[in-house]
């Protein structure tokens, strides 16, 4: 936006995203992410919330409309990339959150 004062931090964090070893199918493989990283994946999601939220003024986007415009490019990434999607779909099983939620944190 013309005009608009932004100002951006970068986020360090004190310890490095966690290694996993997974194996298995692409969803077993997620789920076994989804598990390991439960609360990772959980924080992650409720910031992403935060972030949208904070950013309505600007974007006019609330949470439940994202949500409705990301499943709209769910088909097509079903179509190109099915095993990821099948990984999203295992992550969220793992970590226990709605599957939809985690497609509209991977379109924001």
């Amino acid at each position: 936006m013309a005009g608009a004062n932004h100002t951006f931090a970068t986020i360090v964090h004190d310890s490095p995203p966690p290694l996993v070893q997974v194996s298995g199918t692409h969803r077993e493989m997620g789920q076994q992410i989804g598990e390991s990283c439960r609360e990772n994946v959980q924080h992650s999601i409720r910031n992403a919330r935060i972030v949208l939220e904070n950013a309505f003024t600007e974007v006019k986007l609330t949470w439940a409309a994202a949500q409705s415009q990301a499943l709209k490019y769910l088909p097509f990434a079903q179509e190109r990339y099915p095993q990821y999607v099948e990984e999203i779909q295992g992550i969220a099983e793992g970590a226990n959150f709605a599957s939809h939620a985690l497609h509209q944190h991977r379109c924001i």
